[in-house]
């Protein structure tokens, strides 16, 4: 059987750059590239016989596409670099919360992985639609938090739990997770009211109409600072969604987190 405690998840979002999900995901030799100065096992083998979880494939850009396919097809393949042909052992599960038939009419999914991958495919209703599983989920992530931290897991009144039984979760599990991971950092104790759940965020426009520069003034870039680490947090550090939410490409956003220093805790 497989081995049950090697499950190996991937964010494709955080991978936009076809070298940079090669790299994570088949590994490359040393020499492969500039900077590659050992050698490294992607997570095709560091999953071994157990799971590979590739989360938001539908992200990937269509080379890398391309080159998931043929390991999809094949059952083997290479590092970067490299000329060594490797069996893949893991057992494969591939997630997404686009319509792939609309990216494939698109252009912007290939159709062959779509049939390829589309063999036992289970739909998960959008959070707002399994208000039941909310009270769950909320305890069980307070406790992942809670250990994470090494805080103590916060309770939820009834009506706090209401108030989220009520929100439409447009961000789904993960804007849930943000939310209860908030919950715990900002250092409040006691149970959680309703006026402490921060689900509704402002629009562009009330948040620009909202901002107040202090009568001392302030650098632009500290502003520009705040905004990028906001970005970030409030999208789980999920690089393609902040840059969405900044209204900047992936690359500009990567290169204000090196500008400033900020990187993924």
């Amino acid at each position: 059987g497989r081995r049950p405690e090697q499950w190996v998840a991937i964010n494709c979002a955080a991978l936009p750059e076809d070298d940079k999900f090669q790299s994570e995901v088949f590994g490359h030799e040393r020499g492969a590239f500039t900077g590659a100065t050992e050698r490294k096992r992607g997570q095709f083998e560091q999953a071994e016989e157990g799971t590979l979880f590739l989360d938001e494939v539908g992200e990937l850009s269509l080379d890398s596409q391309s080159k998931l396919l043929r390991v999809l097809e094949t059952g083997e393949f290479t590092r970067m670099g490299g000329t060594q042909t490797l069996r893949l052992r893991a057992r494969i599960l591939l997630a997404t919360n686009k319509d792939l038939r609309r990216e494939v009419q698109e252009g912007r999914f290939r159709n062959d992985l779509f049939f390829r991958i589309s063999v036992a495919p289970v739909t998960i209703p959008p959070l707002r639609l399994r208000a039941e599983d909310i009270d769950s989920l909320c305890r069980t992530m307070m406790a992942d938090f809670s250990r994470r931290y090494g805080k103590a897991a916060r309770s939820f009144s009834p009506a706090a739990m209401e108030r989220l039984g009520q929100y439409s979760w447009p961000g789904n599990v993960r804007e849930l997770r943000n939310v209860i991971e908030g919950l715990l950092i900002r250092g409040r104790t006691g149970g959680v009211e309703p006026g402490e759940l921060r689900l509704e965020g402002p629009s562009a426009h009330e948040a620009a109409a909202g901002f107040q520069l202090p009568e001392a003034g302030m650098p632009l870039e500290e502003i520009e600072r705040a905004a990028v680490r906001q970005a970030l947090e409030r999208t789980d550090y999920n690089q393609t969604a902040a840059a969405k939410l900044l209204h900047i490409s992936p690359d500009r956003l990567a290169a204000r987190m090196k500008k400033y220093g900020i990187q993924k805790p």
